[in-house]
C-alpha cells in the first residue's frame, strides 16, 4: 500500500499472512468435505479464534487500503464480480452449502458503499471514527452471534438468517461492515504518516508480500490450485 510514493509494506505482509491462513483453512475444509477426512481441529475453540483473527485482519486491511485506491467504486464492482463468480461455481461444487454472501461479497459491497458515501465518512475524525466503528463492531458481533432466527429469507446479507440457512463462506454486513469502516479510519491515519516510524520501515517478505499485493487473484485461484494438487496426490474425491 502507498503512503505518498512509498508502499506501506507492513499492510501487504499482514494481508499476505491472513490470506495464507485462509488458504490453509480452505485446504483443510476441502479435505473434510471432498475426501472425508476427520479433522477435529476445525471444530475447536482455538481454530475459531484463529479464524476470527485472520479473517478479521483481512477485512480490516481492506478498509485501510480504501484510502489508497483511485476508485473504490470500481474496486467494489470488480470484487463483486469475482464474488458472484465464486457463488456460481459453488452451486455446482457444493450445492448443499453454496456461498451466498462470503468475504468477497462483503468486501465488494463495503468498497462500493464507501466509494459512494466517502465524503460523508471523511467528515468523521479518523481517531474518533476508529473507536466508534470498533465499538459498533463489538456490539454488532454480539447481536449477530445471539440473534434469533427470522422468517425473512432475504435478511441474510445483514446477518439475520432463517433456520436451516447454510453458506460455506458467510460474512454478513452486520457486524463486519463496521470492522471494514474501522479500517478506513485507521487507513486515514496511516496515509497521513502519523503512525510510528517503524510502521513504515518494513521490507517485503518473499511470497507473503506477493500474496498481500495480489490478494484478489490469489483468493480467486487458490481453490482451483488446491483441488488440482489434491487430485494429483490423493486422486478423485470419494
Amino acid at each position: 500500500m502507498k503512503q505518498g510514493l512509498k508502499r506501506i509494506e507492513l499492510l501487504d505482509i499482514l494481508r499476505g499472512l491472513a490470506l495464507l491462513l485462509m488458504i490453509c483453512h480452505h485446504g483443510l475444509y476441502d479435505l473434510v468435505v471432498f475426501y472425508g477426512y476427520n479433522i477435529p481441529f476445525l471444530e475447536s475453540t482455538v481454530f475459531y479464534i484463529l479464524q476470527f483473527i485472520f479473517s478479521g485482519l483481512f477485512i480490516f486491511i481492506a478498509g485501510c487500503t480504501s484510502n489508497f485506491s483511485r476508485s473504490n467504486i470500481k474496486r467494489g464492482v470488480y470484487c463483486l464480480i469475482a464474488a458472484f463468480l465464486i457463488t456460481a461455481i459453488s452451486f455446482i461444487v457444493v450445492p448443499d452449502s453454496p456461498v451466498y454472501f462470503g468475504i468477497l461479497h462483503l468486501l465488494g459491497t463495503c468498497m462500493l458503499l464507501y466509494g459512494l458515501l466517502e465524503k460523508c465518512f471523511l467528515k468523521i475524525h479518523p481517531k474518533y471514527g476508529f473507536i466508534f466503528w470498533i465499538l459498533l463492531f463489538a456490539l454488532g458481533y454480539y447481536i449477530y452471534r445471539n440473534a434469533a432466527y427470522v422468517n425473512n429469507p432475504y435478511l441474510f446479507i445483514l446477518g439475520f438468517i432463517t433456520k436451516g440457512f447454510s453458506s460455506s463462506d458467510y460474512y454478513p454486513l452486520m457486524p463486519y461492515m463496521f470492522l471494514f469502516l474501522s479500517g478506513t479510519s485507521a487507513g486515514r491515519i496511516m496515509a497521513k504518516g502519523e503512525m510510528p516510524g517503524w510502521f513504515y520501515s518494513f521490507k517485503p517478505i518473499p511470497i507473503i508480500s506477493f500474496l498481500g499485493k495480489h490478494s484478489i487473484w490469489v483468493y480467486l485461484l487458490h481453490q482451483p490450485i488446491l483441488m488440482a494438487a489434491f487430485l494429483v496426490f490423493l486422486g478423485l474425491p470419494f
